[in-house]
């Protein structure tokens, strides 16, 4: 794969993986005026988060490449985790004030029996470890627990790019993690430690070890598109893009009660975008939507919750056949101009104050 390619296939994933997400949330607004099997499809969206996880664990092998290479410096390492905190930090915070000011901090679905929003809450938040807590993992920031995997795979993946050498040792990992997550599965959701069943079983669900293995899955893309030869000549691209998408058809619709097979099929799906970036799915919209997804990510939550509460959300009249199904699409593409364009303002903010930063740093250095 040239360099040229890398980042904005990998951008057209991104903007693939949040306009799933978005189409799971948007569904919410109008599910009584929808049709089953119209839910049904659109629910798989969520697999976008995993297509998250799974690009998060090639793009980070590639950032400690770059950094650390054959060498091992504590500065490096350092610096990879002082990088990581700029970028994602100020986002974040920005969305606890907005969704504590939105919110308020009283009961929510995701508090379970909790009355309100803690303090300790607030500061888990603050330090990124809020998914090590079922009570605070999604309770402030809606999406906040991907985040905060994320950022303790930011911790962890240091050592591990130091200990994964190669496609096997990848290969191994991925299926190591996989199948011990599978195993103890039954036990988590049998043995409920906290008081709000329905809350443990998000939990189990959505918190750092039972995503951790999609991650895995990216590293494993990292050593097959980045350090290996590739697997299928030109000739079978097409096939195995076919292969690909039936694949993750008959994952997410006929695989129940496995969480890592859609995953394992996403990579693949990965893979074949990798070798060849195929136009319709890598193109100007997903590839714009990819570098702003992490402010789409965080907000459109909100987007939503205005459009609700002002009763912008049905714009159809009952009487015409299929109107909630037209009222979701017109309401998913006002979604994407107001949230799009907010992603611009904040992205553009935020580069502006990271660079007026830096020039601070450059000027004086901390000796």
């Amino acid at each position: 794969m040239q360099e040229s390619h890398k980042l904005k296939y990998i951008d057209g994933l991104k903007g693939i993986a949040i306009l799933g997400v978005m189409a799971v949330h948007n569904a919410q607004l109008n599910l009584e005026d929808l049709p089953d099997w119209f839910v049904k499809i659109v629910a798989k969206g969520a697999h976008g988060v995993q297509l998250f996880y799974i690009i998060t664990g090639i793009l980070i092998f590639l950032s400690l490449q770059s950094r650390l290479g054959k060498t091992y410096k504590k500065e490096s390492v350092f610096k990879f985790y002082k990088d990581r905190i700029i970028r994602i930090a100020p986002l974040y915070y920005l969305a606890i004030v907005y969704y504590l000011a939105q919110k308020g901090l009283g009961p929510r679905y995701w508090l379970g029996d909790a009355e309100s929003i803690t303090t300790f809450n607030i500061l888990s938040n603050i330090l990124f470890i809020n998914n090590l807590f079922p009570y605070f993992i999604n309770s402030i920031v809606s999406g906040g627990s991907f985040v905060s995997t994320v950022m303790i795979f930011y911790v962890v993946s240091p050592i591990l790019f130091k200990k994964i050498k190669n496609l096997q040792a990848a290969v191994l990992l991925a299926l190591y993690s996989s199948l011990i997550m599978l195993l103890i599965f039954p036990g988590l959701f049998h043995f409920i430690l906290i008081p709000s069943a329905y809350l443990w079983i998000e939990y189990v669900n959505i918190f750092f070890p039972a995503q951790f293995p999609f991650m895995t899955f990216g590293i494993v893309l990292y050593f097959l598109i980045f350090k290996h030869k590739p697997l299928y000549k030109k000739e079978a691209q097409l096939h195995f893009l076919f292969l690909s998408i039936l694949f993750i058809l008959a994952t997410f619709y006929f695989s129940k009660n496995n969480l890592y097979l859609p995953g394992v099929a996403l990579a693949m799906f990965v893979y074949v975008i990798s070798q060849n970036p195929y136009q319709f799915f890598i193109n100007k919209l997903t590839v714009f939507l990819g570098k702003h997804s992490y402010p789409i990510f965080l907000f459109h939550y909100g987007v939503l919750y205005w459009l609700h509460k002002y009763s912008f959300i049905k714009y159809i009249p009952s009487s015409i056949p299929f109107f909630g199904i037209f009222d979701y699409l017109l309401r998913y593409t006002i979604l994407v101009v107001i949230i799009s364009a907010i992603a611009v303002i904040l992205t553009k903010i935020q580069d502006k104050a990271l660079g007026k930063i830096k020039l601070l740093f450059a000027k004086n250095p901390i000796k």
